[in-house]
């Protein structure tokens, strides 16, 4: 991962918005393509690239104020992840 260095040297906060913004075209893109952004990819995405859960959660939550809205599940799962994370159809 390529902010790791920074993340070790200046905390989460800075370096999640970073991430956040990088990601956020990415994932866009992947959405117009008609691939599903759920809190269960984006936390595999992340896991992957050796990012720890807090980071991870912070870099969600910049993702979600920044408009990026994660789906739910296509197997349906039971884990019920409410705001900020999902926004509820409709709403």
């Amino acid at each position: 991962m390529r902010y790791i260095k920074r993340f070790n040297e200046s905390g989460i906060t800075d370096i999640a918005k970073d991430i956040a913004k990088d990601l956020l075209p990415r994932f866009m893109e992947m959405k117009r393509q008609g691939r599903r952004i759920t809190v269960e990819f984006f936390d595999d995405y992340m896991k992957e690239r050796g990012a720890p859960s807090d980071l991870y959660h912070s870099v969600m939550n910049y993702l979600v104020h920044m408009g990026l809205d994660f789906e739910r599940s296509p197997e349906g799962d039971d884990i019920d992840y409410g705001e900020p994370y999902i926004k509820q159809r409709g709403n």
